[in-house]
């Protein structure tokens, strides 16, 4: 009888364990909730250098045919940020959050490049129409309207910076985005990158 019971309480210790172990799988943590959907999308790298006025390809929420693209764009950065509960117990990784930073300006540490030499890499610049703002603890609140970071074929998550600004210039001069203030997360946006691969003119 004690067999039995001894038994019975193993598998339903199992049960539990094997449970709680599928919906910790299931739960998704660090989601991105301070980036908003961009109303225009920059996409930038050796490819768009020398074929746009901006030397970028544009995505545009006002164009029809583009919003689709756009969005699912916005989509697969905002899946970039989502861990599954346990892996992100396993990794040490529950509570880290997007967070913001004000970056005082130090030799090139508050640069992100347009790589328009590269074609392995791209930078992405999210713009609003109406300005967002940017809290950082102890500064008043910034307003910006453009968002900006790289993307590449990495299969990890890694801190990424990501540059906001009330401006950005684009061209081919100067090489790189500049900012004060910006986002740092651990992402994986390699999504994004094979998303942007999809697209009509970059999969020519």
């Amino acid at each position: 009888m004690k067999k039995v019971i001894i038994c019975s309480v193993s598998i339903g210790l199992v049960l539990i364990i094997g449970v709680a172990a599928l919906v910790l799988a299931l739960i998704p943590v660090n989601k991105n909730t301070l980036i908003d959907l961009p109303n225009k999308i920059y996409i930038m790298n050796e490819l768009t250098k020398n074929n746009y006025e901006e030397a970028a390809y544009v995505l545009n929420d006002k164009k029809e045919k583009e919003v689709d693209m756009l969005e699912s764009i916005y989509r697969a950065f905002n899946d970039g940020f989502g861990q599954r509960l346990l892996t992100a117990i396993f990794r040490g990784e529950v509570n880290d959050k997007i967070e913001a930073n004000y970056d005082r300006p130090t030799g090139t540490a508050n640069r992100i490049l347009k790589n328009l030499s590269s074609d392995e890499k791209f930078t992405v610049v999210f713009y609003y129409n109406i300005p967002r703002t940017i809290e950082v603890e102890g500064r008043d609140p910034y307003e910006y309207q453009y968002l900006f970071f790289e993307v590449d074929n990495s299969d990890e998550f890694a801190y990424k910076t990501i540059g906001v600004s009330v401006s950005a210039s684009l061209g081919t001069s100067p090489s790189y985005l500049t900012y004060n203030y910006s986002y740092s997360a651990k992402v994986n946006l390699k999504g994004v990158y094979d998303y942007i691969w999809s697209l009509p003119y970059f999969a020519k």
